[in-house]
């Protein structure tokens, strides 16, 4: 039986943020996810770093794949989707940590059968340098123009519609750089399979 969900995590050449992530990973309230790591031809010791993480916790439902050549994190991720049977699929970028409750919020919203997707938001982790102080912030790329972007869950689209609804599920899913997303199936168009996909579309 397939899990409710895969936790898609692209990383390269960043074992000790992506340990950071993979701890929060494990201190996730809701514990019914497969937990999809892939590597995108990493040159440092990430591989031998995920290896003994699978090791270390067999009771986990993980599967590690390490790219043949660097091709960026899209299609990484996009292997990941191919890797996976489960209904829902989250990405969770590598240096982003989630908090214990983020899994189970965030998926919340599928209760609605309605709902297609939803995106988490960032919460800076407080500088701890004057260099970090200057990059405070810069990494809100998303943005948003609704009504309520207020630590919420927002930019949850309905299926066969462009019209975002604001659901109630606190979703303050990552503790570093980027914003979390989650999707159902399928992600890719219509008419290409994910092996054929490379997300630039």
């Amino acid at each position: 039986m397939p899990p409710r969900a895969a936790i898609v995590v692209p990383t390269c050449n960043r074992p000790e943020v992506t340990r950071r992530c993979l701890q929060g990973i494990l201190e996730q309230e809701l514990t019914d996810f497969e937990l999809v790591v892939i590597d995108d031809c990493s040159t440092d010791d990430t591989d031998a770093m995920l290896q003994q993480f699978a090791a270390n916790h067999p009771n986990l439902r993980v599967d590690i794949f390490r790219n043949e050549r660097n091709i960026g994190a899209n299609p990484s991720r996009n292997r990941g989707i191919a890797a996976t049977t489960a209904p829902l699929v989250c990405f969770l970028d590598c240096d982003s940590i989630p908090e214990p409750q983020w899994l189970r919020a965030i998926l919340a919203p599928f209760d609605d059968h309605k709902v297609g997707a939803v995106n988490g938001i960032v919460v800076d982790v407080p500088p701890r340098n004057v260099f970090e102080l200057t990059l405070k912030g810069n990494h809100r790329v998303h943005g948003t123009t609704h009504e309520k972007y207020n630590g919420r869950s927002n930019a949850t689209n309905r299926r066969n519609s462009r019209k975002p609804v604001t659901t109630g599920g606190k979703t303050n899913g990552a503790m570093t750089r980027t914003l979390t997303s989650f999707a159902t199936r399928p992600v890719v168009p219509a008419n290409q399979t994910p092996s054929q996909y490379d997300g630039k579309a």
